[in-house]
């Protein structure tokens, strides 16, 4: 199995969450998060670590990184948060769009929790979670 990069916005919510908690509910897995606007090395919000945290995701040492060709490259499957970050994966690499899906496979976004109340963490998290369980059991 090759490597699953998850996107979003500012790779401090929502795409980290999703790489960690992946990482702990198939841990053979190859993982990495980026960010449509990130910049880079910047810690994932406090929230997100703490929410995380609750289903067993470690946040700890995550530094955010850009979106880069190199990343897109490299990915063999590529999760985005909404429809729009889709669309930045295929304006920088247009031959990665066969290979990048939102992350929920029912066809949902997965709203920016950023700047929010802890809850809203945690709604966002329950939908990665069940995004990711729905794909693991899928093969996917």
């Amino acid at each position: 199995m090759g490597t699953t990069l998850f996107v979003c916005t500012g790779n401090l919510c929502r795409s980290p969450m999703a790489e960690a908690i992946a990482r702990s509910m198939a841990p053979a897995g190859s993982y990495a998060s980026a960010g449509t606007w990130a910049g880079q090395g910047n810690p994932a919000t406090r929230e997100a670590v703490a929410a995380a945290a609750e289903a067993g995701g470690n946040l700890a040492g995550h530094r955010s990184q850009p979106l880069t060709r190199d990343l897109l490259a490299a990915a063999d499957r590529v999760y985005v948060m909404t429809r729009s970050h889709g669309r930045a994966v295929e304006d920088l690499l247009p031959a990665a769009a066969g290979r990048t899906e939102l992350l929920d496979p029912g066809g949902a976004e997965i709203a920016d929790p950023y700047g929010l109340p802890i809850e809203h963490y945690r709604v966002c998290r329950d939908q990665i979670v069940a995004a990711l369980e729905a794909r693991i059991t899928q093969g996917r």
